[in-house]
């Protein structure tokens, strides 16, 4: 039997001086592999715990099923990312579908628990005053949405000359679109935690207006940060995203981490 904060952790290290915990919560169609890097390559490893979020249908959890609505999937999640919020400081780090993900479930924290994050940090996703602008790829045909991985990178190679897993593949993205075009977060709504918004300079999905307008979402401070790439600059920037996660975290907590304190400086 999993323990309730550890069913949906797909990689975990644990910080033997655990002075913060960072929570991860993937990209669409992405599991919680795609940052398999952070786990070895992220500072403080002796005092920041890592915790990286696998959703159901995928990776470890490949027959949990797929959950195709946006209220269902943080209902479902919200007590497990509850038991990780303790008594260190906790920051959520969202990415595209998981930035909406990380800012309901800070919402949802507060609203039902009174307690946050310590901080939210978003990324490559426009705020939820636009989630019922733009394309709606749940409802495009699955060649139109293999024309548009394609042009936003991000998809292994070997996953796409796979068939099989390929389609799995589709199967998972077709959902995780699903719920993510269900969303219905409130435009009015705000948490009381600090949030950060981190963009790819050429991004197509996202522009300065869409991710700025995050500021509106929270009653702490707020800043926005540019990289360079595209929408997966996830990628194409993992050292210098490492880095600004990484000088955020340090803040955030509120002291000198002494492991690896050179890297960042």
């Amino acid at each position: 039997m999993e323990r309730k904060d550890e069913s949906w952790i797909g990689l975990r290290r644990k910080a033997p001086r655990n002075k913060a915990r960072l929570v991860v919560f993937p990209f669409a169609g992405g599991s919680a592999s795609s940052f398999y890097r952070w786990v070895k390559d992220f500072p403080f490893a002796d005092e920041v715990s890592l915790d990286i979020v696998e959703l159901p249908g995928r990776g470890r959890r490949p027959t949990a099923p797929l959950i195709r609505d946006f209220a269902d999937l943080n209902r479902q999640l919200l007590p497990h990312t509850a038991s990780l919020v303790d008594d260190v400081p906790c920051i959520f780090l969202g990415y595209s579908m998981g930035a909406m993900i990380a800012f309901e479930q800070a919402r949802l924290l507060g609203l039902e628990t009174g307690r946050s994050p310590s901080a939210v940090i978003l990324a490559a996703r426009k705020s939820p005053t636009y989630n019922r602008t733009g394309i709606r790829r749940h409802k495009m045909s699955r060649e139109k949405i293999v024309d548009d991985l394609k042009k936003l990178g991000g998809t292994p190679e070997q996953v796409i000359e796979q068939p099989e897993l390929f389609s799995r593949y589709l199967d998972v993205l077709e959902a995780d679109f699903q719920a993510l075009e269900s969303c219905t977060t409130p435009v009015d709504s705000a948490i009381d935690c600090p949030v950060v918004v981190i963009g790819g300079v050429d991004d197509p999905e996202t522009n300065t207006q869409q991710l700025h307008d995050w500021s509106r979402f929270t009653r702490s401070s707020f800043n926005l940060h540019f990289l360079p790439g595209g929408h997966f600059f996830l990628h194409s920037s993992h050292n210098a995203l490492i880095e600004l996660v990484a000088k955020h975290v340090q803040k955030i907590v509120g002291y000198q981490l002494e492991s690896e304190r050179e890297s960042i400086c």
